[in-house]
């Protein structure tokens, strides 16, 4: 598992949601769906709002390392959620805003990990 800043992780997060790709309902001739690049870049605080507004309350009130720890996790959250191709969970936000707050990192196994073992 590679060890990345706090800074370099919000930079993915922003190329990520920037080149995030959405499927057209139309399809394109030969049966293939339109592709089209999300052009807007938003915030995380905002991302989180858009999933649930108790948890952006929640992780609007923290600060320096719960919210570094809370940031990490929500945007590996986001990652994996989005590699899924599945709707962020709620609960897992609150659980990672919870893990924070107490000074835990808790991260699910990645592939990379499995090929380790």
């Amino acid at each position: 598992m590679e060890n990345l800043s706090f800074s370099d992780f919000l930079e993915d997060y922003a190329g990520s949601v920037e080149s995030m790709k959405l499927k057209s309902k139309f399809p394109k001739t030969g049966g293939e769906y339109q592709v089209a690049t999300a052009a807007k870049q938003i915030t995380l605080q905002e991302r989180i709002l858009q999933i649930d507004h108790i948890q952006a309350r929640r992780f609007a009130k923290l600060n320096s390392v719960p919210m570094e720890i809370a940031s990490e996790g929500i945007i590996r959250h986001l990652r994996a959620c989005a590699r899924m191709d599945v709707n962020p969970d709620a609960s897992a936000v609150r659980e990672i805003i919870d893990d924070a707050l107490n000074g835990r990192r808790v991260f699910a196994e990645t592939s990379n990990d499995l090929l380790a073992a």
